[in-house]
């Protein structure tokens, strides 16, 4: 679901929603972060008609988990991104948290979609670094 929806630089808005909002539910096991891309695109594609600059920032360890149909397919997402370019063409990305093998994966399938200043990808040792160059690939 959408938990955030501001500024890039309200760091206390967007810890207090990550904190409220990604806290840990027995009943669901692990996050399947493919259907929350996709409602990302959605919500981008709808922010972009009305003159904004969106982006996705992708926050976890994107582990395969939770259920199968929700989760990221590998093989079509840069497709998808590709499809959304179209109408989003300066559609920036951003993966933090994740361990630098799932990061690896990130930058080997997305990077030839999104490119170098696109797309930004952080493990949680580097993580500092990686808001000014988030804040560079929306243009601010």
């Amino acid at each position: 679901y959408l938990i955030y929806e501001g500024s890039p630089s309200d760091t206390v808005g967007i810890t207090k929603a990550v904190k409220e909002f990604t806290k840990y539910e027995q009943k669901d096991y692990g996050t399947a972060y493919g259907e929350a891309i996709k409602k990302a695109i959605t919500h981008c594609l709808t922010m972009k008609k009305d003159g904004y600059v969106p982006s996705i920032v992708v926050i976890g360890d994107l582990a395969n988990e939770g259920d199968v149909s929700k989760q990221i397919n590998w093989q079509t997402l840069p497709q998808n991104i590709q499809k959304a370019q179209q109408y989003i063409p300066d559609l920036a990305m951003m993966f933090v948290f994740a361990d630098p093998q799932k990061l690896d994966l990130v930058k080997t399938t997305l990077n030839p979609v999104l490119g170098e200043t696109k797309l930004v990808i952080a493990n949680k040792e580097n993580v500092d670094k990686a808001n000014r160059r988030f804040l560079e690939a929306i243009g601010r």
